[in-house]
């Protein structure tokens, strides 16, 4: 259990300090508790003591990225990339820490080449997909979403993703056709549906938008998009 974990790590950190291991060992129990900032002072100090430590560095770019300090993000995983310039997990933390301080070109190179690496990095790839649709290379997008469904015929996130671009492109007709084809192969994937209730709104359609959200809540009470988009219906 975490709580056990971190009970004997702390324990064992009093008995040995400045142990690498454990240090590493205590930053990640805390980044699975989701105490990222902890986790970054740990790892902080890890790197000072070993610099060339690849696996810390990663953690520490994977501690700032999650306590959304993308620059500090952005210099880890720099350094991590130094030691293995073609990991592509590295490349993929780099990249997308490099579009949230404004490095466009350089995070979409960066994801270009992680994916070269790892085909089927789906992280890289969907990232990927959602920059070239924000800079409007509506044909990089299409390509990449026609080899995703590809690979993964039984998943229904690249199909949505067909949909999203023709949103993008200003297409209404054509993302309700594709969305459609999401929800028919897909009956129980709510973004498809909720996207369709979107689109019904604003054509003007409010029955349909009713119809969809309804169907949603149906199915899935719990569901708090579907319930909030249901409640703007009638304000």
């Amino acid at each position: 259990a975490p709580a056990e974990a971190d009970t004997a790590i702390t324990a064992y950190l009093a008995i040995v300090p400045d142990d690498v291991l454990g240090e590493k060992v205590q930053a990640d129990i805390m980044l699975r508790k989701g105490n990222a900032a902890g986790a970054a002072e740990v790892l902080e100090k890890v790197t000072a003591q070993a610099p060339e430590d690849f696996q810390a560095l990663t953690m520490l770019g994977q501690a700032y990225m999650q306590s959304r300090r993308p620059q500090q993000a952005v210099d880890a995983f720099e350094r991590a990339q130094k030691l293995a310039p073609d990991n592509p997990q590295v490349l993929r933390g780099l990249a997308l820490n490099q579009i949230a301080t404004g490095q466009s070109a350089a995070g979409e190179a960066d994801l270009e080449k992680a994916l070269q690496l790892a085909p089927d990095d789906v992280p890289s790839a969907e990232a990927l997909i959602l920059v070239y649709m924000r800079g409007r290379q509506f044909d990089k997008a299409k390509a990449l979403i026609d080899d995703q469904r590809k690979r993964r015929p039984n998943d229904p996130v690249p199909a949505n993703l067909a949909g999203m671009l023709e949103v993008a492109q200003g297409h209404t007709a054509e993302a309700r056709t594709a969305y459609e084809a999401v929800v028919k192969q897909f009956p129980d994937f709510i973004p498809a549906k909720l996207q369709l209730a979107g689109i019904a709104l604003t054509s003007g359609d409010t029955d349909k938008a009713r119809d969809i959200l309804q169907g949603i809540l149906a199915k899935d009470a719990t569901s708090l998009q579907g319930l909030a988009n249901l409640s703007a219906l009638f304000e």
